[in-house]
């Protein structure tokens, strides 16, 4: 169901403009706001553990009120809370296909009653339709999300300033005798009697500036720095950027369950934070973050977890190249650092023979000013040796018909090929129609 602002304020006991910011945020056209989404929001941003949450969000898109769901139902739980994250933080949200590719993987390797199911129904149908998830399991679905969860700031102890949560018996309380009107005081006037002037009360200051003139009073305090993660490059040649990009979510998860297993580590530990095209077209370049532990219960430092990842994929029997992600890694490399595109051609020098003096990225000019005085377009300086300019007019001639003939390869193959299919069908043709006229 909705709800419309005033039924919004008496539910939320809140400060105006927290409510104005949560409204502003989550209502639809500024006139209703989901229920559904109004309660998960509320229990995200509550004090309650992370089991407790999970209860409620269980019971709150459980359809059959039976204490057992399905796994849509679990995707539509992740993908509302992520939902309700990415516009608290201004990122993009998760589409429900990501999250339901994912909990298929994760669901029967942390319930067992749910991979029975999904070895006799199929794994989709599983899915969609069987109500294996009971409400008891919670702590095997949690235990995954721990480690992520810690680092998030609504994890936390709420802040000292902050109001506490009202009493069980909070509400209004249905057929509570009313109270009987007190008679006036010595220092109170009658209805009938004309009322004195009073005094104007001050002006009371608006909530946000208030809390705005608050933040500006008090100290800056020391803020608990975080210990960083470990960022590291995976560089795979060989690997098509184009075919991983058809279903990045079922890459990056696969590549978080090997790396995590090989390494003995939580799958929170592991992050992929961004997948790109590598330094040419046939390789793919990962982006990956190993967190450290905050639970305190592994003390291997991050730099050693890189070293054994990189030994994992230098040997050709470890866990890491055994595993799932194996296919991806035949031609690899582990890096410190982004790799940097090595873009040359024979073109930019006047010989083959002469070497071309290359410069780094950053750097392609000693001093501003030339690089202001220079015209715009860029002027190529004119050739004045006649050998010169045949030699490099004959080469640009031998470098076009190189590329004629590249394409007319390329379409020969394709031909060659569409005709070889024709081939084939003919043939199966033929042999039945034989097999026909033997019967």
């Amino acid at each position: 169901g909705y709800i419309g602002y005033d039924e919004f304020q008496k539910l939320v006991g809140a400060e105006e403009f927290s409510l104005l910011f949560v409204w502003d945020l989550f209502s639809q056209q500024n006139e209703l706001m989901d229920v559904t989404e109004l309660l998960t929001l509320i229990c995200l941003f509550s004090s309650a553990s992370l089991e407790e949450k999970a209860r409620f969000l269980l019971a709150l898109f459980d359809k059959s009120k039976c204490s057992v769901c399905t796994g849509v139902e679990v995707a539509q739980l992740c993908t509302m809370v992520l939902g309700i994250l990415s516009r608290c933080t201004g990122l993009g949200a998760t589409r429900m296909k990501e999250v339901s590719s994912s909990l298929k993987l994760e669901l029967p390797s942390l319930l067992k009653a749910y991979a029975e199911a999904a070895g006799v129904v199929g794994g989709d149908v599983c899915f969609g339709q069987e109500r294996v998830i009971f409400h008891s399991e919670v702590k095997h679905i949690i235990e995954p999300l721990k480690h992520t969860y810690e680092r998030l700031a609504f994890s936390r102890p709420p802040p000292g300033d902050s109001p506490p949560p009202p009493p069980p018996s909070w509400g209004i309380i249905v057929g509570a005798p009313q109270r009987a009107a007190a008679p006036p005081g010595p220092n109170e006037q009658s209805a009938g009697a004309p009322r004195k002037p009073q005094a104007e009360p001050p002006q009371k200051e608006e909530p946000h500036l208030a809390w705005l003139s608050r933040l500006e009073d008090e100290p800056l305090g020391v803020v608990d720095s975080a210990p960083e993660p470990q960022r590291s490059w995976l560089l795979m040649h060989g690997v098509d950027f184009a075919s991983v990009a058809k279903d990045l979510p079922n890459f990056r998860q696969t590549f978080v369950r090997s790396a995590s297993t090989s390494l003995g580590l939580p799958a929170a530990r592991v992050e992929v934070a961004n997948i790109a095209l590598g330094v040419h077209s046939a390789s793919t370049l990962l982006e990956l973050l190993l967190h450290p532990d905050v639970a305190g219960q592994d003390d291997r430092p991050l730099l050693t977890l890189v070293h054994m990842l990189e030994q994992q994929l230098g040997c050709g029997h470890s866990a890491l190249r055994k595993g799932p992600f194996g296919a991806f890694i035949e031609d690899a490399e582990l890096l410190g650092g982004p790799p940097r595109r090595n873009i040359s051609s024979p073109l930019l020098s006047r010989s083959l023979d002469e070497q071309v003096q290359r410069f780094e990225m950053a750097v392609q000019t000693d001093d501003d000013a030339e690089l202001l005085r220079a015209p715009w377009p860029m002027i190529r300086p004119r050739e004045t040796d006649p050998a010169e300019v045949e030699a490099n007019t004959n080469l640009r001639k031998a470098f076009r018909d190189l590329d004629g003939i590249r394409r007319r390869t390329e379409k020969a193959k394709v031909a060659r090929q569409s005709v070889l299919e024709e081939l084939e069908k003919r043939k199966a043709l033929i042999a039945e129609l034989q097999a026909e006229l033997g019967a």
